[in-house]
């Protein structure tokens, strides 16, 4: 049987209907989300999104073994600009049928790292890109609803902070202006302020008996009174 070893090198290459990126939005969409959250809706979430892009990767270089008539890629690191999807496959030669399977690292915009979520395709080598995928994402799924509860649990603790009250000050206040009283001149129009004092003067101050009587004896002498 043929046996041996060597290397794949590649300058870059197109995966298609494989989206690290795409699986990275179904993780936010379903945080985002405001209804609870299932494994199943999880699952079903992932599965539909890991088709819908294509993921490009740069130079790789991948140590091959054959035993026995086997091709086997171990670890095989295919590196994108944002993710990594790393491959293990085995090759029948002489049946030309594949077992392999594509674990894809996915990362948020915010640097989460999440749990890698992997596809198994197995098959004719021809015919390998069209046949059914089978995902393993238990921890991924784990890990989003973990994810869930914490987002929600922060927004109810958000909802029981006490309200801040208004900060008290212990600056005293100016005393009020005592009103001034309106009062009414001899027209009848009102005046604002106390009412004026009489002036000195106005007024003729009545004599006494004794002024009385020296006036009337100075008049019948034809004299002033001083």
């Amino acid at each position: 049987m043929l046996s041996g070893r060597g290397s794949l090198r590649l300058s870059g290459g197109l995966l298609s209907k494989l989206s690290p990126s795409a699986v990275q939005k179904s993780a936010d969409d379903l945080l985002a989300g405001q209804t609870a959250l299932t494994e199943e809706a999880i699952t079903k979430k992932v599965q539909d999104a890991v088709p819908m892009g294509d993921f490009g990767f740069r130079i790789l270089r991948v140590p091959l073994f054959v035993q026995d008539g086997i091709l086997e890629i171990p670890h095989a690191s295919l590196r994108g600009r944002e993710s990594t999807v790393q491959l293990d496959a085995l090759l029948d030669l002489s049946k030309m049928q594949a077992d392999s399977t594509w674990q894809m690292s996915v990362g948020s915009d915010r640097r989460v790292r999440w749990p890698p979520v992997k596809v198994s395709i197995s098959g004719a080598l021809r015919e390998l890109g069209a046949r059914p995928r089978t995902l393993t994402a238990d921890e991924f799924v784990r890990a989003v609803m973990v994810r869930k509860m914490e987002g929600d649990l922060t927004k109810l603790e958000g909802l029981n902070k006490p309200s801040a009250a208004l900060p008290w000050s212990a600056a005293q206040q100016p005393a009020p202006k005592p009103r001034r009283k309106r009062t009414k001149d001899a027209d009848g129009a009102p005046q604002s302020g106390d009412a004026a004092a009489p002036a000195q003067g106005s007024q003729t101050a009545t004599p006494t008996p004794f002024e009385k009587r020296t006036r009337d004896a100075l008049d019948a002498q034809g004299g002033t009174a001083l």
